[in-house]
């Protein structure tokens, strides 16, 4: 039985797609969706860049803890308003549990926090954008389906064009 999806989103443009097929299952098992995004930790070349030319304050300011958790806190925010401002949102809410943004390896963090807390499904999209070329399986994807101990649900670029209008969120807002 499928109590807990976890929804591994990156929340682009494309994530709203993905969402129909979260909210599908959620209805269908009366389950709690979890949305998780995860950012990846800042890079040495981002740090050495920061370090070699910015002020002390500036570096304090980007580099901290505090910084960090307020921008992980900022971005969770801008997902609940943008997943619950429409029609499609409302329906959505009533199975929505959680949205946790966390920093890492984006496949590492999704395969240890599906484990971590119960989760019974992943549901994560194929890419996150093709620039224009044919969808191929992402990175992330890849991993999350070949390391996972729990049924993976991959939503396939291809369902964009097989959904009804009715069904895609804003993207842009």
């Amino acid at each position: 039985m499928i109590k807990t999806i976890l929804y591994a989103s990156d929340l682009g443009v494309l994530s709203a797609y993905s969402l129909v097929y979260v909210e599908q299952l959620a209805r269908q098992f009366n389950a709690k969706i979890v949305v998780l995004h995860v950012v990846p930790p800042i890079d040495a070349l981002a740090a050495a860049v920061v370090n070699s030319r910015c002020s002390e304050q500036t570096k304090n300011e980007v580099l901290s803890n505090a910084h960090i958790d307020g921008l992980l806190e900022n971005i969770r925010e801008q997902a609940f308003e943008r997943l619950l401002d429409d029609e499609f949102g409302v329906e959505f809410s009533r199975y929505l549990s959680d949205i946790v943004v966390k920093t890492g390896a984006p496949a590492k963090t999704i395969i240890e926090y599906a484990k971590e807390n119960a989760s019974d499904i992943i549901v994560i999209g194929n890419c996150s954008d093709t620039d224009g070329e044919a969808p191929v399986l992402g990175s992330v994807a890849s991993k999350v389906l070949q390391l996972a101990q729990i049924p993976v649900f991959m939503v396939p670029l291809s369902a964009v064009s097989a959904l009804p209008a009715r069904y895609a969120l804003n993207p842009s807002s």
